[in-house]
């Protein structure tokens, strides 16, 4: 059985390993008020993949560099655990 901790594991791993990376950006998603009940983000790779690296989310932005729901919102996080606290995963 997968715990919230093994998930939360999973997410970081991910998110600090950009060679596995689908595109040269990480889709993120996170439960919130959009009409499917997430919304979405792409990250960009960080300078070095260090856990207190700072990391540049762009909300409302898809790896296929399509705004939804208005315009995209540039959001910065002093670490990988900052961005995982407020709610992000991979997609």
């Amino acid at each position: 059985m997968t715990t919230q901790t093994d998930d939360r594991e999973r997410h970081r791993n991910m998110i600090l390993s950009p060679d596995r990376w689908p595109h040269m950006y990480l889709p993120l998603k996170r439960p919130g008020e959009h009409k499917l009940g997430w919304q979405v983000a792409i990250l960009f790779e960080p300078v070095e993949s260090h856990p207190d690296e700072e990391f540049v989310v762009l909300k409302n932005m898809t790896i296929f560099g399509l705004a939804i729901d208005g315009e995209a919102e540039e959001i910065k996080y002093a670490g990988v655990d900052a961005l995982l606290d407020d709610g992000w995963v991979v997609d």
